[in-house]
């Protein structure tokens, strides 16, 4: 029988633990200074129809580790299921208000925007939408 030394069983550890399951980071787009007060446009805003709350556990991606996750937060997934989300529906308003005392023109999108059902941008670009959020400007 063979045994590895500590030094190989701590270097083999040490590789499971920063291969294990991770999600690619998405970068965000950092606006340049300024941008707002140069900006001369309207802003739109909208919201998608607030899903009711539940539990997500990244990095959970093979069959096993879902269910372990599942199994071990089943208690506080069943808590999180009966927490109310209404206060969530008056963001809208609150960011409107927000950009309106910096001296922005919105624009209130009052249908719920379904992302899924938007055409895939022709040319995406990375850190921007791949959904083509045009027509959404069209009918406002």
């Amino acid at each position: 029988m063979y045994f590895m030394s500590s030094s190989r069983a701590w270097l083999l550890g040490l590789i499971v633990v920063l291969s294990g399951c991770a999600a690619p980071h998405q970068s965000f787009v950092n606006l340049p200074a300024g941008y707002f007060a140069d900006s001369k446009g309207a802003i739109g805003i909208a919201m998608t129809d607030v899903p009711p709350p539940d539990t997500y556990f990244p990095g959970a991606d093979c069959l096993l580790c879902i269910a372990t996750a599942s199994m071990v937060n089943s208690s506080m997934t069943s808590a999180v299921r009966q927490w109310p989300n209404d206060d969530l529906k008056g963001l809208k308003e609150e960011m409107a208000a927000l950009l309106r005392a910096q001296g922005q023109t919105v624009v209130m999108i009052d249908k719920p925007i379904k992302v899924a059902d938007l055409p895939t941008r022709s040319n995406p670009q990375e850190g921007f939408a791949r959904k083509d959020f045009s027509s959404i400007k069209a009918s406002a």
